[in-house]
C-alpha cells in the first residue's frame, strides 16, 4: 500500500502489508530478513515514516477502493468478506466499517508490526519501549522460525514480541492474530 509524503500527493513510500482488524484498526507490517542490516535501526525509522504519513494522508476512500478492487478480482463481495473474515456484524456493512477505519486513522489508533525470521535484541528493546510508551499506537514484532522441514513441508512457528502484560492490560489487546486476506489484508485479533 502506497504512502504519500503529503496529503493528496503521490506515493513516496510503500508499506509491505496493510491489515485491518475487526475494530477497523490499521496495522502496518514491515517484513525483513535478519541478515538485512537495516532490521536494527533503519527499519524503525522507516516504519515511523509510514505511520506518521499514513495517519495524515490516507483518505479512507483510498483504503476502501483498494479493498473493494481486490475483492472484485477474487470474485468476493466486500460486505461478506467483512462478515466471514472479521466477524463484523452483517448489519454494520462496509460503510460503517470504513467510518470506523477513518475514526481510527484520525485518532492515530494504529498498530505497527515488524516481521522477521529473527528479531535482534536491539529491535526487541525498541519494540518493547515503543509499545510501552506510544499509546494509542501498538508496536509489536513477530519472529518466524522455520522448523520441521521434510518431504516438501515446512512448519513456520511465530513468536510475538512486545506485548507485555502491563501493555496488554492498558490497551486491552491480546497477541494472537488470525490472518485472512482480501487486498490489503484483513485479520482478526484475539
Amino acid at each position: 500500500m502506497g504512502v504519500p509524503g503529503e496529503e493528496g500527493g503521490p506515493d513516496q513510500w510503500s508499506v509491505d502489508h496493510l491489515f485491518l482488524d475487526q475494530d477497523g484498526i490499521p496495522t502496518l507490517v514491515e517484513v525483513k530478513r535478519a541478515a538485512d542490516t537495516r532490521i536494527r535501526r533503519e527499519v524503525v525509522g522507516q516504519m515511523l515514516d509510514y505511520a506518521a504519513n499514513a495517519v495524515a494522508t490516507w483518505p479512507v476512500e483510498v483504503v476502501r477502493a483498494r479493498f473493494e478492487a481486490t475483492c472484485a478480482k477474487r470474485n468476493e463481495i466486500p460486505a461478506q468478506v467483512l462478515v466471514d473474515k472479521l466477524r463484523v456484524a452483517p448489519e454494520a456493512g462496509v460503510e460503517v466499517f470504513c467510518e470506523q477505519v477513518k475514526t481510527n486513522l484520525q485518532a492515530k489508533r494504529i498498530r505497527l508490526v515488524f516481521v522477521a525470521d529473527e528479531i535482534p535484541p536491539e529491535l526487541r528493546r525498541i519494540v518493547e519501549f515503543l509499545n510501552a510508551t506510544m499509546a494509542p499506537v501498538e508496536v509489536l514484532a513477530v519472529e518466524i522460525h522455520h522448523q520441521g522441514a521434510g518431504q516438501g513441508v515446512k512448519t513456520l512457528v511465530p513468536q510475538g514480541i512486545g506485548q507485555t502484560a502491563d501493555v496488554q492490560a492498558r490497551q486491552g489487546t491480546g497477541f494472537g492474530l488470525r490472518v485472512a486476506g482480501c487486498g490489503f489484508h484483513l485479520f482478526r485479533g484475539s
